[in-house]
C-alpha cells in the first residue's frame, strides 16, 4: 500500500527539486519528444529518500540513479534520480498530480502527451508521429520558462 504522507512528500520534493517535461531529441531529419520526471539536488540521502519513497510506488526498474559530474572545481556534485517511460510516468503522475502544486500544470501536460503517445504507439519503442508532440512540447517550455507565462493554457 502506497503511503499518502509519501506521495506528498515525494510531489513537494518534485515541486521544489524536479522537472516534469519533455526532451526534444534530433533523430535524423525529425525530432522526438521523450517523457521525463526527474529529481536533482545535491544532497545525497534526498535524492535516495525520493528514491525509495518511488520504489514502493513500485518503479525500481525504470528509475535511474546517477551522479552529475560538475563543470567547475566548486560545485558540489549533483544527484539524479529520472523515470523516463511513457507507460510509467502515466500512472506516476496520476498517483501524484493532486499533491502537487507548483508543477500541476506541468503534471496535466505531460500525462495528456504520454496518454496522447501510447494511443499512437506501434510497439513498446515505435510511435507514430502527428504533430501535436510539438504543440505539447511547446506548452511544457513555456510552463518551465522563467517570468510571466502568458498563453500557457491548460486544461484537464
Amino acid at each position: 500500500m502506497i503511503n499518502k504522507a509519501d506521495l506528498k512528500w515525494l510531489a513537494c520534493a518534485i515541486d521544489s527539486e524536479g522537472s516534469i517535461g519533455l526532451r526534444k531529441v534530433a533523430r535524423g531529419k525529425r525530432y522526438v519528444y521523450a517523457p521525463c520526471v526527474q529529481i536533482t539536488n545535491t544532497n545525497k540521502n534526498y535524492v535516495e529518500e525520493c528514491r525509495r519513497i518511488i520504489r514502493n510506488i513500485g518503479y525500481e526498474v525504470n528509475t535511474v540513479f546517477s551522479k552529475l559530474p560538475t563543470k567547475r572545481k566548486i560545485w558540489k556534485i549533483c544527484y539524479t534520480i529520472s523515470l523516463n517511460r511513457t507507460d510509467n510516468i502515466v500512472v506516476f503522475l496520476e498517483k501524484i498530480k493532486n499533491y502537487l502544486i507548483i508543477k500541476k500544470k506541468h503534471c496535466i501536460v505531460l500525462r495528456q502527451y504520454c496518454l496522447h503517445r501510447l494511443k499512437n504507439q506501434i510497439s513498446r519503442r515505435n510511435f507514430i508521429y502527428t504533430g501535436k508532440e510539438e504543440i505539447y512540447w511547446k506548452k511544457l517550455r513555456k510552463l518551465n520558462g522563467r517570468g510571466i507565462r502568458n498563453g500557457a493554457e491548460v486544461t484537464e
